[in-house]
């Protein structure tokens, strides 16, 4: 729509795009509009990926980050009302997304806590299954300016992570295409 109204003349062409206030209200408190509280990680994490590819897409803030006490507001806090946090809160804090086809899966993430432009270590890991320890198949230095970045592993099954400075994110699988 963006670039229909562009090529019409009535906004700019190629406007920037800044996702605020953007969420997804959890089931519970929300029983009617809701996802599943262990959703919402994953839901995430995909619209970071997204949101990443896109050059236009200047910021993305989190909206909210404790629910509302009103069940007719918002409830896509990282935190529920009483302070504890969601699955989602790990999940924001050290996103992670895993694509691809072929022998290659594509590894998306973002050091989030991380200071603006300084380089940092991030581990790629991945266990095989269940009862299996985690293992690092790949080691990246990450110098982008807000910690984001992308890379390539062997495609192999099993669940896997980033680790950095201590901080663990969510156990993502292979997203489906």
């Amino acid at each position: 729509m963006l670039d229909q109204a562009g090529r019409t003349g009535r906004i700019p062409r190629r406007i920037p795009i800044y996702y605020t206030e953007y969420g997804f209200q959890t089931n519970p408190p929300d029983r009617i509009f809701g996802v599943r509280v262990g959703l919402q990680p994953q839901y995430i994490n995909q619209s970071d990926w997204m949101a990443s590819r896109d050059s236009r897409v200047r910021a993305v803030s989190q909206y909210k980050l404790v629910d509302e006490a009103s069940l007719a507001s918002f409830q896509s806090g990282l935190r529920f009302l009483d302070g504890r946090a969601k699955p989602a809160y790990a999940a924001y804090r050290l996103p992670i997304w895993v694509s691809g086809r072929g022998s290659r899966l594509r590894v998306y993430g973002q050091i989030r806590p991380a200071a603006n432009g300084t380089p940092q270590v991030v581990q790629i890991q991945r266990r095989a299954r269940k009862s299996a320890p985690f293992v690092t198949v790949k080691t990246i230095t990450v110098r982008s300016r807000y910690g984001q970045f992308l890379t390539r592993v062997r495609k192999k099954g099993g669940v896997w992570r980033l680790a950095w400075g201590g901080v663990l994110s969510r156990e993502a699988r292979v997203a489906r295409r």
